[in-house]
């Protein structure tokens, strides 16, 4: 009797140990897109750069997320924040006709990207689909 007792008391006491304390550790914030639009900036000259204007609307359910980045059309650019509290649209510029593709981190289609964001110092994906093509801006 006295064994089944002790024999209990440890497995209890090892089950505890392994259990994670969740009550201390904040929910993953929301992170949504509203899509976005590209523009292709085709250059006038045979050896000018060909680029993307690249705008994307995001809205967060809390503070504390930074969008760091994006991948688009086998390229990753920087992103930068404009708009309004509500929605904010991230921008980026990628370069089509320098530097190395960079695959996304998750399969993606013709119109779709992935930014990269992070929340409490870890990196989070959100997939952003239906963005829609502008009309190409040629330039002189």
């Amino acid at each position: 009797m006295r064994i089944g007792i002790i024999m209990l008391l440890i497995l209890t006491s090892i089950g505890c140990a392994n259990k994670k304390i969740t009550e201390e550790s904040t929910p993953v914030p929301m992170l949504t897109s509203q899509g976005g639009t590209f523009q292709r900036i085709v250059p006038g000259m045979e050896d000018g750069e060909q680029t993307v204007k690249l705008a994307i609307n995001i809205s967060s359910s809390v503070e504390g997320v930074s969008v760091d980045s994006v991948y688009f059309m086998e390229r990753k650019a920087a992103m930068r924040e404009a708009g309004s509290p509500e929605v904010v649209t991230f921008k980026a510029k990628l370069n089509l006709s320098t530097g190395a593709v960079q695959k996304s981190p998750i399969e993606l289609g013709s119109n779709e990207a992935v930014v990269v964001w992070r929340y409490e110092g870890k990196r989070r994906l959100l997939k952003v689909s239906e963005i829609e093509e502008k009309e190409a801006l040629y330039a002189p």
